[in-house]
């Protein structure tokens, strides 16, 4: 199994795109893929100012390893930019403890 957490904040406009993308792609992933998003808050970083700001944190299982992974988000969504680093390959058991 290949698990990733990738965030991005919601003051870069693109990611407002990039979560409307998936919204439109999840259905279509394919079966061996999982990919889910969750909002969480931040301090900003935008002017420097402390305000908070939402992020979006894109949670992924996938049945298959790295490569086989990749090749399906770069067809399935490329906008995300998934990179080698920010998969990790593991054992289904631990993927539960993981996750936990």
């Amino acid at each position: 199994m290949t698990i990733f957490l990738v965030s991005r904040n919601l003051e870069q406009n693109y990611t407002m795109r990039l979560v409307n993308r998936w919204q439109y792609v999840a259905r279509k992933f394919d079966e061996d893929l999982l990919i889910y998003v969750r909002f969480t808050t931040v301090n900003s970083i935008q002017n420097k100012q402390n305000k908070i700001a939402i992020q979006a944190q894109f949670i992924s299982l996938s049945l298959g390893g790295v490569d086989s992974l990749l090749l399906l988000m770069k067809k399935s969504l490329p906008e995300l930019g998934l990179k080698t680093e920010d998969c990790i390959e593991m054992s289904g058991i631990e993927s539960v403890t993981y996750f936990d």
